[in-house]
């Protein structure tokens, strides 16, 4: 691959990493519009635990998959797991 078309897929490979990034204030609002349209209004209670479960899933989703041998740091001797090969 010349050296031009490697630079080029570089950055493409960089925007699109970049592409699925999001500030905790944009989750944050997502969350928001997400509780609002269940039907929810802000300031009661049942705002706040909507906002606080869709927070707790996605940590718990977040653990999932770096806790997955497959993606996330693994097991055996080059992962640090339980068991050394």
């Amino acid at each position: 691959m010349p050296e031009d078309e490697m630079k080029v897929a570089l950055m493409l490979l960089a925007l699109l990493a970049l592409a699925g990034c999001a500030t905790p204030e944009q989750l944050a609002e997502a969350d928001k519009q997400k509780c609002r349209g269940y039907g929810m209004r802000p300031g009661t209670e049942a705002f706040a635990n909507c906002r606080m479960t869709l927070d707790v899933e996605r940590r718990r989703e977040l653990r999932r998959a770096f806790d997955d041998p497959y993606f996330g740091r693994g097991y055996g001797p080059y992962g640090g797991g339980p068991f050394w090969y």
